[in-house]
């Protein structure tokens, strides 16, 4: 079935068996596309064979992600996203223990035999998810943008129909998720939306990712309720994709700092990272003093956009659309043609041969084949883009 003719360059041989594995309606998830461009020959092993690793079991209730997720939901959910800015942080803090306390009354049966060090870091955890709700609440507070869907899943059949491509052979290709939240601003006979996503971890949104197929999930979410909203959904601008840091982060500050230099410390933390539309309407819709205190984006003192802030025209918009589009073609091709081979993609951070599961099947060695990336920036990444067009006319 595989044919290696040097370290790591497996390939499938028989066409069949590759359409077998990977079907002729490929129903895609983000994290499953970026698997497949970290390392083609670990998507193979996962998404192909279905191989697992062997894991100790452990049932964790202080999953941090899934915890801090679901109170941010409920919180906007009831409050709205104006609602938030009403209540006092004494009264958030206790709908928010109250609603830990609901979570992990749903998942232990017996609190009182967890550990101190859980407990410790439970109360932790409330006051931080307190520190970003009132910080959720200072942002909307100066934006016109509002929570209209949280947990939206992008499926065919549902409110938003995913993305859909084909492939010369018929074969049919989509990506299906779920949007944490999708937020929607009227202004001027115009309907601006944007989607977000609660990050627990460490990642940022950086567009030298997007180029190489490392970090699509938002922006594919973005543009299928671009194309494919209906409803109140329908017909509306893509205001962009922001990332808020949900998680946990320690701040050094003098023994002298005041309270409020502490607190203007932790907002700076909840900055969120991102791609917003330059368009001056929707910009200061998020928001209006455009100072780069939410969004990443502010501007100079004669009204123009600082050369570092993260935009993108509609036309910039539309390229990277079609660039995601070629890129989750090719990935389906290379697929369908057999090409699983174990190039890990190095550099900017990325070293996925560490922590890989696979890494006894391939066997692969620091001096074999690798995709190397390298940094480009916001400039570069547009010339790449466009570039790219230009040679598809010839």
């Amino acid at each position: 079935v595989l044919s290696v003719m040097q370290a790591g360059a497996f390939r499938i041989r028989d066409r069949e068996i590759s359409r077998m594995l990977f079907g002729s309606r490929m129903r895609l998830s983000p994290s499953r596309v970026e698997r497949y461009f970290t390392c083609p020959f670990a998507y193979f092993c996962s998404g192909g064979l279905n191989l697992q690793a062997r894991r100790k079991v452990e049932i964790s209730p202080m999953q941090s992600g899934t915890i801090i997720h679901f109170v941010l939901e409920r919180m906007v959910r009831t409050h709205g996203g104006k609602g938030l800015g009403e209540l006092q942080p004494q009264q958030m803090q206790q709908e928010v223990q109250q609603l830990l306390h609901e979570f992990l009354s749903d998942r232990v049966s017996r609190t009182e035999a967890l550990s101190r060090r859980f407990h410790y870091l439970f109360e932790r955890l409330s006051i931080t998810l307190t520190r970003l709700l009132m910080q959720l609440a200072r942002e909307f507070a100066q934006s016109d943008f509002e929570p209209v869907r949280f947990e939206l899943p992008i499926r065919q059949g549902g409110e938003v129909a995913p993305l859909e491509l084909s492939l010369a052979d018929g074969t049919r290709v989509s990506v299906e998720g779920i949007v944490d939240r999708v937020d929607l601003m009227e202004q001027d006979g115009k309907k601006y939306v944007r989607v977000v996503d609660y990050k627990s971890g460490t990642k940022a949104f950086r567009l030298d990712d997007v180029y190489y197929g490392l970090n699509l999930q938002m922006l594919i979410y973005l543009f299928s309720i671009w194309k494919n909203g209906r409803g109140e959904l329908a017909d509306c601008l893509p205001a962009g994709v922001l990332y808020l840091p949900a998680k946990d982060h320690i701040i050094s500050t003098s023994r002298e700092a005041t309270d409020e230099q502490v607190e203007r410390e932790h907002q700076k933390r909840y900055k969120m990272s991102g791609l917003v539309l330059e368009d001056p309407t929707c910009v200061a819709g998020m928001e209006h003093e455009i100072a780069g205190v939410f969004i990443p984006v502010k501007t100079k003192s004669d009204g123009s956009f600082d050369a570092r802030s993260s935009l993108a025209t509609l036309e910039q918009m539309g390229r990277i659309q079609r660039h995601i589009e070629r890129v989750l073609s090719g990935m389906a091709q290379h697929l369908l043609d057999g090409q699983i081979e174990a190039s890990p993609s190095v550099g900017m951070g990325y070293e996925p041969c560490q922590y890989c599961d696979y890494k006894p099947i391939c066997q692969h060695q620091q001096q074999d084949r690798q995709h190397k990336l390298t940094e480009m920036g916001r400039a570069g990444f547009f010339e790449a883009l466009k570039e790219e067009e230009d040679g598809k006319a010839e």
